[in-house]
Order: structure tokens, then sequence, then C-alpha cells
């Protein structure tokens, strides 16, 4: 058995995997919703009370880690721990009181792990990958099976409620502002388009989940359904329904996302748009598995 540790910047995951037949196949999953990146001080430093906090979910982990014999253990952090001034001042004090070495992936890095474990295996010759997390976005243009972009944009859902949203969730003029955010980001992409416009955009992370299930219980669809047409973010960001009913739907559905699953739903709307993709098609799999993936071919426990 392997363990993966996924610091973010909205939720800390420790996933058991184990491996089958080639298969990368979770066993146990457990989230904790740190909200790191609301803990990020005017300078640009994750605070005492964030780092304390840090610390606390990663101490309880390491019980589970003395408690039980895993094959390899494999903590890395994204956005959480990328973007802030301190970082390594972190690392330090989570390997002195936890014994833990966390990688801490590169935008970039983070992007291609996202398609190594979310397409790479899959039919998919070529389309666009998205990973929607609390600090940051990840895109990812592939073609003939291989990554063409991976670029990492510095806006997340988590960040953007932060800088945009004054309330519990946005107003439709705030969503506009946090489209408009992302379309400035995205006018920065290295690549614009692709040969010709995709017909499905692939969601990976919790924000993309988090959707899918909202879509699926709104509609009363079974939960195997991975796709929906991106006009229904579209519905849903315009408060086609009352708020307090989308809020019910919200809490029933996510409700550790009440505040950031509408800004993410933004994100995820404005580039779907932006590559004139119809369909969101909502991947079991991401960053975890691709970055498992890759250090068990690393160290030959898999086939490359």
């Amino acid at each position: 058995m392997y363990l993966v540790i996924d610091i973010g910047s909205n939720t800390i995951r420790a996933v058991v995997f184990c491996v089958e037949k080639g298969e990368i196949l979770p066993v146990l999953n457990k989230k904790y919703s740190a909200g790191l990146a609301g803990y990020i001080d005017k300078d640009g430093m994750l605070s005492g009370e964030g780092v304390d906090l840090c610390l606390d979910i990663l101490n309880e982990i390491r019980i589970t880690i003395d408690a039980f014999s895993f094959d390899g253990v494999f903590p890395f952090a994204t956005a959480s721990l990328r973007n802030v001034a301190n970082s390594e001042e972190v690392l330090r004090a989570v390997r002195e009181e936890t014994g833990l070495e966390v990688t801490v992936l590169s935008g970039e890095e983070e992007a291609y792990f996202d398609y190594y474990g979310a397409v790479r295996g899959s039919g998919q010759r070529g389309g666009i990958l998205t990973d929607i997390g609390g600090g940051s976005t990840e895109i990812v243009v592939y073609s003939h099976r291989e990554p063409q972009l991976t670029e990492s944009l510095h806006i997340g859902s988590l960040n953007l409620y932060n800088q945009f949203v004054r309330g519990l969730i946005p107003t439709p003029d705030e969503i506009k502002r946090i489209q408009e955010e992302t379309r400035k980001h995205l006018s920065r992409l290295s690549v614009q388009s692709t040969s010709s416009s995709p017909e499905v955009l692939c969601g990976v992370g919790g924000t993309a989940r988090a959707a899918l299930k909202l879509y699926n219980t709104i509609y009363h669809i079974d939960k195997k359904n991975n796709v929906y047409e991106r006009c229904f973010l579209k519905k849903v960001l315009a408060m086609k329904w009352e708020e307090k009913k989308l809020m019910r739907y919200i809490l029933k559905t996510a409700p550790e996302r009440i505040h950031t699953l509408l800004p993410g739903m933004a994100i995820l709307y404005t580039v779907a748009q932006h590559f004139g993709t119809k369909k969101i098609v909502t991947s079991s799999h991401g960053v975890r598995e691709g970055y498992l993936r890759y250090q068990l071919e690393k160290e030959g426990v898999l086939d490359a």
C-alpha cells in the first residue's frame, strides 16, 4: 500500500492506494478542510496560525503512517506552499515536527501530473484539461496523447473568493468580476487555442467533482454520470435558481465548498468558454494518481 499526502490551498488529503494488475486503486481517502489560502498575510506569507493548522493535520496523518506499514509515503504540496513567501520555513517546520519531506510541485509539474493521472492512459488523443484548486488553476492542452501546454494560473476558487466576494456566496456582479479576472489570466497563456475547438473539456479536482455532483443532484441523474453541458454552469452562475434553493443544493452536495464552489464554477465556465468546449467531463483521477504513478514508474514498480 502507498500513501499520498496532497497539501492543497483548500484541502489536505491523505489517500491510501494499492496496486493491482498495473492499476492504481484508492483504498481510503481522508479529506481535511484546511483553507490554507485564507491564512496568507499581506506580505504573502503563511501566517503562524496557518502553519500550526497545517502541522496539526500532518501530525494526525503521521499517526496513520506510524500505525501501518506502507510501501511508500509521498507527500507533496501545490499552490498552498508554492505561492507563499515563507515556503522554506514552513517545509522546515514540517520536517522537524512530523519527519515528512514534502515536495513542492511547480505549477507546470502539477499540470503535468494532472494530465498523467487523468488522461494519459485514456483513449483521448487530444483536448483540454483543467484543475481548479483553491489557490491555482492548471491548464493542459494535449495532442496525440502528449501535452503541448502545461501552465498554472495564480487564480483559484478560494483566493478569488477572498479577493472579490464579500458575503457567503458571490453576487452576479462579483461573479462577473471573477470571470473578468480569469479571462485576464487566460489571455496570457502561451497557447490560446487548439487547431479546432475540442468538444469536451476534462475537469479534475475538487471543484470539478463538486460541480458534477451538483448537476446530478439538481437534475436527479445517476451519480455514475460524469458529463454535462457547459450551459449548466452558465445557468448556475446566472442564479437561475433562487439563492436559498441553490444554497440548499450546495449544502446537500458539497457543504465544505459553500463559499468556494460558485467562484470555482465561474473559473471552470470561463476556461470552457475560452477554449470553445461545449461539454465538461469529470475525471475521478488527477494530480495524486499522476504523481504516484510517476513515482512508481521511476522505482520500477509499474511499467512506464
